[in-house]
């Protein structure tokens, strides 16, 4: 008789590790004679002036090395008429450098540095600039700045350069800001005019609170909606300026929000863009983030908003799990879902005999339904599994037609977290 052995794939491993080898980075351009793709551009703090600073990536890449780390000009692309930089910096003008000097490491950060000495005192508000014009360089050029002092040790606090910084921004603000309240952004504005404390300010902020609430009606946890961003920083002003007025007109729109809120938490605490999934059964609302995964700043603000509306007196079960569910640290990767074990019985056996049953566990902290793939990775001959790719075929039977040697690979499936899959083997009798 001629045996059949099959080695069973017991999962020894729950991942796999990759090396990736790090950026090579090119090297940047010279403004001043390349062609310079002026997508990405930077505001130059108060100059007035817009400008491309070379970058080793973009807002959708990270680079460990810093993302203008490797700069050494800038590029000036756009002047605001009026502002400081006005008829001093011209379009297609290229920083090279401080004073006489050029840059030697990230001109970015050091044109932040610079216009932070000149806006001291003892400097009168004199940015002095090496520029590249029309083939030449011209030395300490002056944009002249506002003076503002220097900060203090414990700056924004007890600090004057920053108390100066924002009464400045909410005389700005005073004439520019137009709010709409279906921009998120605008309740950065109206978090910044409270926090500003300034009497004058309130009866703009009061109408754009209750512009806010009024248009928030019956809310219910939606699905793969873009809605945890405006009701994370409009919940989050409301709930201030509720605490700030007592105002009654926006509690309404404070519970929605709120309430909400909490019942569209994932099981783990997080948030994505939107809120997350039901579970599968049924059971709650509170399954896993839909794809692309969690967002810590756009979860960041529904999480404060649902603290800030307990705050405010907003009653509902779901709320005290909901913020106790935000202290509790993720779980670690390796335990997110776990396959206990695979196996086969019998390990060895001899025709006629050409079948064998396979059992699997596996568990999802999630709670939700897995799916059990088998396959054959080795073997001499064409190998059925009945039943496959099912949550029922964790029990399996695999039929063989020709003798030999086996390895078969289980992978589970969790159809919204994804796949752990393994094998090793065990020994044949």
């Amino acid at each position: 008789m001629k045996k059949i052995i099959l080695r069973s794939s017991a999962l020894l491993t729950l991942g796999v590790l990759f090396q990736l080898a790090g950026p090579v980075l090119a090297a940047p351009p010279d403004a001043t004679q390349d062609y310079i793709d002026a997508t990405f551009t930077y505001n130059l703090g108060p100059t007035g002036a817009r400008g491309w600073i070379y970058s080793t990536g973009n807002e959708w890449m990270f680079v460990p090395e810093g993302l203008t780390s490797e700069s050494r000009q800038i590029k000036i692309t756009a002047v605001d008429k009026g502002s400081p930089a006005d008829g001093v910096l011209f379009v297609d003008d290229v920083i090279m450098g401080i004073g006489a000097g050029v840059f030697t490491e990230d001109a970015r950060k050091s044109l932040g540095v610079a216009i932070g000495e000149a806006e001291k005192a003892e400097h009168q508000g004199q940015l002095k600039l090496k520029i590249w014009r029309q083939g030449t360089l011209h030395d300490n050029v002056t944009v002249p700045l506002a003076v503002m002092g220097a900060y203090s040790a414990t700056a924004p606090y007890d600090c004057p350069k920053s108390a100066l910084i924002l009464t400045n921004a909410c005389k700005y603000l005073e004439t520019h800001a137009t709010f709409n309240a279906g921009n998120e952004g605008n309740a950065v504005v109206g978090l910044a005019l409270l926090a500003a404390g300034r009497p004058t300010d309130l009866p703009k902020v009061q109408a754009y609170a209750r512009k806010v609430a009024a248009g928030v009606g019956k809310l219910t946890v939606p699905l793969n909606e873009m809605c945890a961003w405006p009701w994370g920083y409009n919940n989050t002003f409301l709930c201030e300026y509720y605490l700030a007025t007592g105002d009654q007109e926006v509690l309404r729109a404070i519970n929605e929000y709120t309430i909400t809120s909490a019942r569209g938490q994932s099981w783990c605490g997080t948030y994505g863009h939107g809120m997350a999934w039901p579970k599968p059964d049924g059971s709650s609302t509170h399954g896993i983030v839909p794809p692309y995964g969690a967002l810590n700043q756009a979860g960041l603000l529904v999480s404060i908003g649902i603290v800030l509306g307990d705050k405010c007196g907003i009653k509902d079960p779901e709320i005290a799990p909901a913020i106790e569910n935000d202290k509790n640290s993720p779980p670690k990767l390796n335990y997110f879902k776990t396959i206990e074990s695979a196996s086969v019985a019998p390990e060895v056996f001899t025709k006629p005999v050409v079948t064998t049953r396979l059992k699997a566990s596996a568990t999802s902290i999630a709670g939700n339904p897995l799916i059990y793939t088998w396959r054959k990775v080795r073997g001499a001959g064409p190998v059925t599994f009945s039943p496959n790719g099912t949550s029922d075929s964790s029990n399996s039977t695999a039929a063989f037609t020709i003798p030999g040697t086996y390895i078969l690979k289980l992978t589970v499936s969790d159809a919204l977290l994804g796949d752990t899959e393994g094998y090793g083997g065990c020994p044949p009798i």
